[in-house]
């Protein structure tokens, strides 16, 4: 009787150790099928999409400029593009003929020959002025190129690049060159609230690689993320700029 109660329960344990290796077995099947849905076929061949990131200078002064004019409601305003244009001809400081301008004419309002706020002769410089006689221009854009021309050749090309060592030849009055620099600096507050730089995205390569990547680490819902893997490259460049490698969809 005791053998017969033993070999019963050692058929009943063998039977518990068969159930559970076939249900293992099902779980390993249904585990391997879905893996086999979810990873695509070439996974060993994944395309890998490197972008670039880098952080591009932004050349604002134009409308900085602009802006700065229009507060003191400048008949220069529209101008401020051949301010900057001139300048770079000439190889002079950007905000040198405007900054002269608010000395000499409040940024060209009052000008020699002006008719009730219209200037007719454009010349918001001192330019050539002489007592009561007066170089006169044919438009604003004249006058902004002669007077940049002249401060770059006259002034600039012979080693008078600043206000207090051009004001010795260019004005009379001692306190011109104060009154200049007072204008450059405020145009520096000024523009200090303007961005210099924006990020700029560009896409550079595909490449074909599977091999080095890992299935487990960059599976997920058939989207790969980014990983921190030899394969696939986060690599800081100077500054801020940036090569990142990722899988694609």
């Amino acid at each position: 009787m005791l053998k017969h109660i033993l070999k019963s329960r050692k058929l009943f344990f063998a039977q518990l150790i068969i159930l559970a290796g076939l249900t293992l077995l099902l779980k390993t099947l249904y585990y391997t099928e879905n893996v086999k849905q979810a990873v695509p076929s070439n996974l060993n061949r994944v395309e890998l999409q490197t972008v670039q990131i880098k952080r591009q200078p932004i050349d604002n002064r134009k409308k900085i400029l602009a802006d700065y004019l229009a507060k003191y409601n400048s008949p220069l305003q529209p101008y401020a593009g051949d301010f900057v244009d001139a300048a770079d001809a000439n190889g002079i400081d950007w905000r040198l003929v405007a900054a002269i301008s608010g000395v000499e004419s409040t940024f060209g309002k009052h000008t020699p020959g002006s008719l009730v706020g219209q200037s007719i002769s454009y010349n918001g410089w001192g330019w050539g002025v002489y007592g009561t006689k007066a170089l006169y221009f044919d438009s604003w854009t004249h006058g902004i190129n002669t007077v940049s021309a002249g401060l770059g050749k006259n002034y600039v090309a012979k080693g008078r690049v600043t206000p207090d060592q051009i004001g010795k030849i260019y004005a009379a009055s001692p306190t011109w060159s104060i009154k200049v620099n007072y204008f450059l600096k405020d145009m520096d507050k000024f523009a200090a609230t303007y961005p210099t730089s924006q990020l700029e995205v560009s896409y550079l390569s595909i490449a074909n690689v599977g091999e080095n990547l890992d299935d487990s680490n960059h599976l997920s819902d058939n989207n790969y993320k980014i990983a921190e893997t030899s394969a696939v490259i986060a690599q800081l460049k100077s500054g801020s700029d940036q090569l990142i490698t990722y899988a694609a969809k």
